[in-house]
């Protein structure tokens, strides 16, 4: 099944660059686009994941990177978050669980199984 949207990947790639150029031209702050880098990581992300829609992902992205706040003095890697935030959307796991501390929490001891099993396991 094909998006009706687009005809090939090459016009996936280049609906998905043009979200990442608006994206970087004002939406992230910090975000420069630049063509030899992007270009390939786009073009990977419409190869791994064909039916995501790559472009929605990408403003997505955007507008979620509007209220990001980087620590003082630390600098962010776009791409990288970029890159990690596709790969969520196409696995659905999103790193974090519904608990209070986030995807933190230690696990429970019965999680490990009986003490004697894992000393025989050591």
């Amino acid at each position: 099944m094909s998006d009706p949207l687009f005809s090939t990947d090459d016009d996936k790639v280049e609906a998905a660059l043009q979200a990442l150029r608006k994206a970087s031209g004002g939406i992230v702050r910090g975000y420069i686009f630049k063509d030899e880098y992007d270009r390939p990581m786009v073009r990977d992300f419409v190869e791994r994941y064909p039916r995501l829609n790559i472009a929605d992902e990408i403003r997505k992205w955007s507008a979620w990177m509007t209220e990001f706040e980087p620590r003082k003095g630390r600098k962010v890697k776009y791409r990288a978050r970029l890159t990690t935030w596709v790969q969520r959307a196409a696995t659905g796991d999103y790193g974090r669980s519904s608990g209070p501390r986030g995807g933190s929490a230690a696990q429970t001891a019965s999680a490990h199984g009986d003490t004697s099993e894992a000393l025989e396991r050591w």
